[in-house]
């Protein structure tokens, strides 16, 4: 699913620049959860946002789902942002003047799904997420745990084989935070999805992932399996 050999990312002067990623081998396979652990500054945010095509690493070799993100040209790194990987944000990153509903059916729009397959899918994520009785209202009209249900179903609306979730529950209350992360683990267990995970939630990441980076100045200084457990495994309906 995942393969990274010498990944580096150099903010400023190859040289003499900040180096936020520093050769980095990694192997993911398909349908792994894993956590990304490690204080501020460490490197997973830079990792995510390469994993998830939003930045390019300075060198080295990365290959998701099948394609050599070195070698796609804007169009193509668009095309996969659209239909190879979902990204769940702390923030939401919900578009205010769209209602919940335009909010995830964007993603299917951009990919140029046909509008009957759209309401089709749009409609079974928003039920998926327990927030179809919130599909007309906009952003500031919701909930912090609404809009991350939201953010949610829009991330798995084109259903991605890869799904990037940072600080999913970081803005959350604890009870809600639980219902969202049973969330991620359904439809991550329904689609054998792969899911990366940032948190800095030493239970949050026990609770997500069967393994757990950790990260520090760029690098990896550990890579810890964790035990399979029924919770994790079969998720829960929320």
């Amino acid at each position: 699913m995942i393969h990274a050999s010498r990944l580096t990312k150099i903010y400023g002067d190859p040289e003499n620049g900040l180096k936020a990623i520093d050769g980095l081998n990694l192997k993911i396979e398909q349908g792994q959860r894993v956590a990304l652990l490690g204080r501020s500054g460490s490197g997973k945010s830079t990792l995510l946002n390469i994993l998830a095509g939003l930045d390019r690493p300075t060198s080295g070799e990365l290959i998701v789902a099948g394609k050599s993100l070195f070698e796609l040209s804007p169009a193509e790194i668009a095309h996969y942002r659209m239909t190879s990987v979902g990204v769940v944000f702390q923030s939401f990153q919900l578009i205010s003047h769209r209602t919940a509903a335009q909010n995830v059916e964007l993603p299917l729009i951009l990919a140029g799904v046909h509008a009957a397959q759209r309401k089709s899918r749009v409609d079974e994520c928003l039920q998926r997420a327990a927030i179809d009785h919130r599909r007309d209202h906009k952003p500031t009209q919701l909930s912090g745990g609404e809009q991350q249900r939201v953010a949610i179903a829009r991330a798995i609306v084109a259903k991605p084989p890869l799904l990037l979730a940072d600080e999913p529950t970081g803005n959350l209350d604890t009870q809600t935070a639980e219902q969202v992360t049973r969330l991620m683990l359904d439809v991550v267990a329904e689609n054998n999805a792969t899911l990366v995970l940032i948190t800095h939630d030493q239970e949050l990441a026990k609770t997500c992932a069967t393994r757990t980076l950790q990260m520090q100045d760029g690098q990896f200084i550990s890579d810890t399996a964790l035990p399979e457990t029924g919770a994790r495994s079969a998720g829960a309906t929320v």
